[in-house]
């Protein structure tokens, strides 16, 4: 079983303004190459903080791109609990047309460990073609 901290999911901030979350498939010299990229929004409130996603690049045939990496500002690795709630979302997408998950989100770890394990096995079961 593949465990959340080996996965590589990281957060981006481009210079387009844009934030995004991804499963990285592959990090090469110039470019670095994304799985099932997904925009991330905030809503602030006086008291409280919550995100949510949504499709980056919705009208994508394939759910898998390349950035540039001039067009990075930064980079992080997600936090276990974040890279829980982005598989789910993912694995909830993929499954219907919702237009965004918040994070706050309650899950059983056991789900999400064996949704985990099906969504990457189906991920790295082939590499992509760049073009």
């Amino acid at each position: 079983m593949k465990e959340l901290s080996d996965i590589d999911i990281r957060h981006f901030k481009l210079s387009s303004g844009d934030e995004i979350i991804s499963l990285v498939s592959k990090d090469d010299t110039d470019v670095v190459v994304l799985q099932q990229p997904m925009k991330m929004h905030s809503n602030i409130g006086q008291n409280s903080q919550s995100y949510y996603f949504t499709e980056w690049q919705p009208m994508a045939k394939l759910n898998t791109c390349a950035i540039s990496k001039l067009h990075i500002i930064s980079f992080v690795e997600c936090a276990d609990d974040v890279k829980a709630k982005y598989v789910k979302m993912c694995l909830d997408d993929e499954s219907s047309d919702n237009n965004g998950t918040y994070l706050n989100i309650e899950s059983d770890s056991d789900d999400i460990d064996m949704e985990l394990d099906e969504y990457t096995d189906s991920i790295f079961n082939g590499e992509p073609t760049i073009h």
